[in-house]
């Protein structure tokens, strides 16, 4: 007895048992911080990964907001287990993801997760909960596009009717690719119709960038000699018609009544009226103002007046269709599919005059204002494309501030003047001004197809009658992709 009360009243043991009672509590509590650690460093990478994951997301994801978020929750745990390493990848379990993009484009992802432990097994806690949130918003791309159509003589009858589905076709093609996607508003389209002038409009006449002459109407008295004609005959008269910029050659035919005999001669007088009018025609600065989209307040662009008698006479050919300045594509369609409805064929063809003015529609400042500005350009997402299209070769030259030459040489020179500042790098955005496309429309002339192809920097299209549809629809799916890949 005396032993046993000397055992129990012996404390030298105790301590090693209180040790080895307390060392599993502490490894575990070590452990555990351990877990928790890691726990930790995994919800920042998984919040790295989220984040690196949404934005790719975004940038492939098309379509309406819906539409979107089904492709983004789709795609985001393939993208968030690719911007995780291996050991991490194993060790994370995506439990839950939630989606959603509003219409202003802002996209908001909620990711609900869990990471294994190793200490904590021993409790039979097998995962740690991680969450992660991020919330960004879209920076759609920026598309404006000036459609610079032939309006000459030789696209009158059937020709003017398929460049008027060919149009609306483009337009027609974009319009379902876009309609539905929060940025349906960026992409923008002018038109700009062109003969040997183009037309800006007679709201534009008192504008601080145009000079315009004034209206004249004179009354005048005309008198000449005359004889009357007192027995008259008949006979066939053919001759033959179009060529160049007045359509295909064809021989026309009819009976002409003529004079066989006349009686003496006798003076006769009437008033005539001389008007001279504005309808809205521009000319060209001079050299090489007429290159350039500045220095208006000093080089005015000159108003090109219309000049008839007894309302005949000479006039200078200007197409009766306006430039439409940069419209919507969704919300102006039925504006811009009226303005292609308006257009007319007559006069002749100078190149230059779409061009420049289809660079000037694309401009942040007067004569159009409607363009993206320097700024926009640098720092945002923003695509500038000319479509020119034509049916021939330029056959009327500047005689400044007209167009009434007939050197052809100097009138290609200029257009492959224009063509190389339109896409030359603009200094102040260090980006081309814009990108070129053209489109030929049943030319034989080797040269001036030789000459479009080298305009064009994002491609040149060559159509025959039948055709031009198909040219347009493939611009319009080409444009759109771009549009919606940025």
């Amino acid at each position: 007895m005396t032993a046993a009360r000397e055992f129990i009243r012996d404390f030298r043991g105790n301590m090693s048992v209180l040790f080895a009672a307390s060392l599993f509590p502490m490894v575990l509590l070590a452990g555990g911080l351990i877990d928790y650690s890691y726990q930790m460093k995994t919800k920042v990478k998984l919040q790295a990964a989220l984040d690196n994951a949404i934005l790719g997301a975004v940038a492939s994801a098309n379509g309406s907001p819906q539409a979107q978020a089904a492709f983004i929750k789709a795609k985001l745990p393939i993208w968030l287990n690719s911007n995780l390493t291996g050991k991490d990848r194993d060790n994370i379990r995506i439990d839950k993801i939630n989606v959603s993009v509003g219409k202003d484009g802002t996209v908001t992802a909620n990711v609900q997760a869990q990471v294994k432990t190793t200490f904590l097994k021993l409790v039979r806690i097998n995962r740690l909960n991680l969450k992660a949130f991020t919330e960004t918003k879209r920076s759609y791309g920026v598309t404006e596009v000036a459609l610079v159509l032939d309006n000459t003589g030789s696209m009158s009858g059937a020709k003017l009717a398929e460049l008027k589905r060919a149009a609306k076709l483009f337009i027609n093609t974009i319009y379902d690719k876009v309609k539905d996607r929060p940025d349906k508003d960026n992409f923008k389209v002018a038109i700009v119709p062109f003969t040997q002038y183009v037309n800006v409009g007679k709201q534009y006449r008192n504008a601080s960038w145009i000079a315009v002459p004034k209206d004249r109407y004179e009354r005048y008295r005309h008198c000449y000699w005359s004889r009357q004609c007192v027995r008259y005959a008949h006979r066939r008269v053919c001759y033959w018609t179009g060529g160049g910029d007045w359509g295909p050659r064809r021989r026309i035919c009819y009976t002409a009544r003529y004079c066989k005999r006349y009686g003496p001669r006798k003076r006769r007088c009437y008033w005539a009226v001389r008007r001279t009018q504005w309808k809205g025609c521009v000319g060209s600065r001079n050299y090489p103002y007429n290159l350039t989209d500045t220095g208006y307040g000093a080089n005015k662009v000159p108003g090109v007046m219309n000049r008839a008698r007894n309302g005949y006479g000479s006039y200078n050919y200007c197409p009766s269709a306006t430039i439409t300045p940069l419209q919507s594509i969704v919300t102006k369609k039925s504006t811009l599919v009226s303005k292609l409805n308006r257009m007319t064929a007559s006069g002749y063809t100078y190149i230059p005059a779409g061009l420049i003015w289809g660079r000037r529609v694309l401009s942040h400042q007067a004569p159009f204002t409607q363009g993206a500005s320097d700024d926009e350009v640098r720092n945002k997402n923003i695509q500038r494309v000319i479509v020119l299209m034509t049916d021939g070769e330029n056959t009327r030259s500047p005689t400044y501030p007209d167009h009434d030459g007939w050197n052809r040489n100097t009138a290609d020179n200029i257009t492959k003047a224009l063509c190389n500042r339109i896409k030359a790098k603009n200094p102040a955005t260090g980006r081309p001004f814009a990108d070129i496309i053209t489109v030929t429309f049943d030319v034989h002339n080797a040269n001036v197809k030789s000459m479009l192809r080298a305009c064009a920097s994002m491609g040149s299209y060559d159509a025959q009658s039948g055709n031009l549809e198909a040219a347009f629809k493939s611009i319009g799916v080409k444009l759109a992709k771009l549009h919606l890949s940025r």
